[in-house]
């Protein structure tokens, strides 16, 4: 089935500061962006991964429209907030300790 991998590519599509944190160590850069800015976008990008497989009883139960395969997954909910901390970390350390 196409949709049996669903949870690795949502994994994938996480990795959005992956190009930021390159940028900043291959360029030298050390204050690329405001923290603030950094926080709040990985909120709410993670908000729609924890709303969609964390929530039973969100509009992907199976009611209005079709289950999301997986859903609901507390373990892909952290494995996503596990990867947004890690991104968030390295940019927070490159700010403070150098980016490379």
């Amino acid at each position: 089935h196409n949709l049996d991998h669903l949870d690795s590519i949502i994994i994938m599509f996480q990795a959005y500061w992956v190009p930021q944190i390159l940028h900043d160590a291959w360029h030298g850069s050390r204050n690329a962006l405001c923290p603030t800015f950094i926080g709040g976008l990985s909120i709410t990008r993670m908000l729609l991964v924890v709303y969609l497989w964390g929530c039973p009883k969100g509009i992907f139960s199976g009611d209005l429209y079709p289950r999301l395969p997986g859903a609901p997954s507390a373990s892909l909910c952290t494995w996503v907030a596990a990867f947004q901390l890690v991104q968030v970390g390295v940019m927070f350390s490159q700010q403070r300790w150098g980016p490379r």
